[in-house]
């Protein structure tokens, strides 16, 4: 009996490990798909595409979910049922270049795309909550032009790292801030504002359009680094 038991162990093992390199990752059943997903995927380093047998409908945590996915290029489809903390669920994922989804946010989400450095667009970030952010929430993510934010936000909230983001994401930062302080990358702001109709026949400058943004929210105090 012991014998047959390592001989199963180790069939497992092996089956798990197969899944993982050839990245076709069937997750569960419809039960397990709903339940906690904290640590989910969590440092499947050879996974380049996650393939979810069922729709992952999140209704709980997702901190840490897809922590240290190095080689994962894409997200799998996701459906948030509800506000939830993704803290960290991004950690790490370097290679992902898109995230498109309607994430809707309560709680910590610090760190949820720490160290993605090819991520260019997030498609949509939904605040439904006190969210708290931290310096890390979008650190290295130095490629990003496109951050689509609903809600308010109303915690400290820093895209520092954040070179290459656009003037509507900019924009829509300012506007959407309330009584806390925004800080920016002081080279996506000189990018993002250098350029707009009527800059080259002298009827304004970049900065007086950017401080016309900046002094509109005067409940914000609004930084570049």
């Amino acid at each position: 009996l012991l014998v047959l038991i390592i001989h199963m162990f180790h069939l497992l093992r092996e089956r798990k490990q197969k899944i993982e390199d050839s990245a076709e990752i069937v997750v569960g059943n419809v039960e397990e798909i709903t339940t906690d997903y904290s640590q989910r995927f969590k440092n499947w380093y050879t996974a380049t595409e996650i393939k979810p047998l069922y729709p992952i409908e999140i209704d709980r945590v997702t901190s840490n979910m897809f922590e240290s996915c190095v080689n994962l290029e894409s997200l799998p489809p996701m459906t948030f049922l509800q506000p939830v903390s993704t803290y960290a669920m991004f950690n790490g994922c370097n290679k992902i270049k898109e995230a498109i989804c309607d994430f809707r946010l309560t709680g910590n989400c610090g760190a949820m795309f720490n160290q993605c450095q090819n991520l260019t667009k997030i498609d949509k970030m939904i605040i439904e909550g006190a969210v708290t952010w931290s310096m890390l929430s979008f650190a290295g993510c130095r490629k990003l032009v496109e951050l689509n934010i609903e809600g308010v936000i109303d915690s400290v909230f820093t895209v520092s790292d954040c070179q290459s983001l656009n003037r509507a994401s900019i924009t829509n930062i300012v506007n959407i801030a309330r009584s806390t302080t925004i800080t920016f990358s002081k080279a996506a702001v000189n990018k993002a504002f250098e350029t707009y109709e009527g800059a080259n026949n002298g009827s304004t400058s970049p900065d007086s359009e950017w401080f016309a943004l900046k002094d509109s929210n005067t409940s914000c105090t609004i930084a570049l680094i």
